[in-house]
């Protein structure tokens, strides 16, 4: 922490301008991965998939919810996986093999995470895995792995790439299927009246 304080001084300015810049330089090396070789496995498991199950914990946990929100909002039947230690286990046994699990596991390899991936590739799920270590042993456990780069300083959230790139694979389910994404954007829109808003 006193690293960050040091590195970002104290004058508003300084800080401005220190967290945008490391934002868009994260970002920017994320959106230089080859789309084809990144994005498009990733999209077709989407595609087959029954189920997206998106996993992450802490920071990570908002972009795995992100990605499941959105995904249902377009017609695809999604549901976030948040808990870690005991209690992921009862979450693990409800994997099933036409499941796609994704993975936002930036920055370290936790047991959880290795245990959710030897879970899923045990009965036969795919695996998308989102993470900034581009040499980790946990790729020959994926179906697919898009590099979400790490910060840094800690002056933006980890999540921040992830939560882009999710984005990103959100849109490219729009554009197989729109169909299905405009009637579920109707049926949405439909309930939230009901509801008052």
């Amino acid at each position: 922490m006193q690293q960050r304080i040091d590195h970002m001084g104290a004058r508003i300015e300084d800080i401005w301008q220190n967290v945008w810049s490391e934002a868009k330089d994260r970002l920017e090396l994320a959106s230089s991965a080859d789309p084809a070789e990144a994005i498009a496995p990733a999209v077709e498991l989407l595609m087959r998939g029954s189920t997206i199950v998106s996993y992450g914990v802490g920071a990570s946990g908002i972009a795995a919810l992100n990605l499941a929100l959105r995904c249902n909002r377009i017609g695809r039947r999604a549901r976030c996986i948040s808990s870690d230690g005991f209690r992921l286990a009862d979450d693990l046994l409800q994997l099933g093999s036409q499941d796609v699990v994704v993975v936002f596991a930036p920055g370290r390899v936790t047991v959880d995470v290795e245990v959710l991936l030897k879970r899923a590739r045990s009965i036969g799920a795919s695996i998308v895995l989102l993470t900034d270590e581009p040499e980790s042993a946990l790729h020959d456990l994926a179906d697919a792995v898009i590099l979400a780069p790490h910060t840094p300083t800690g002056m933006t959230t980890e999540a921040l790439p992830s939560i882009v790139l999710s984005d990103v694979l959100v849109q490219a389910l729009v554009s197989v299927d729109h169909e299905q994404a405009v009637e579920s954007s109707h049926q949405l829109t439909a309930l939230r009246e009901q509801l008052g808003y």
